[in-house]
């Protein structure tokens, strides 16, 4: 018989969402519209905010880890400014 090739979910060009975790105050909330773009998300939340965000296209901004986030990739508060900063020197 055939066999079925797993199907990538929910597809293949949209991106894992990404978590940052700074501490409270630093100023994530200001930043994030220009670092989700800078990170190739199209959207943002805060984990306060959505407690169970989705798992694609969100930049997920956060003072805590948290059990839900556990499989996705996380950035500390600095390596994301510096992505940031990276991102519109290249602009």
């Amino acid at each position: 018989g055939e066999t079925t090739q797993m199907k990538p979910f929910p597809n293949d060009n949209t991106p894992t969402s990404i978590v940052v975790i700074g501490p409270q105050g630093c100023g994530k909330t200001v930043a994030a519209p220009a670092l989700a773009t800078a990170l190739g998300r199209r959207f943002w939340c805060e984990l306060d905010d959505l407690p169970n965000p989705p798992r694609t296209d969100y930049l997920i901004l956060t003072n805590k880890c948290a059990p839900v986030l556990s499989s996705l990739p996380v950035m500390t508060w600095e390596e994301a400014i510096e992505h940031l900063d990276a991102y519109e020197r290249n602009r």
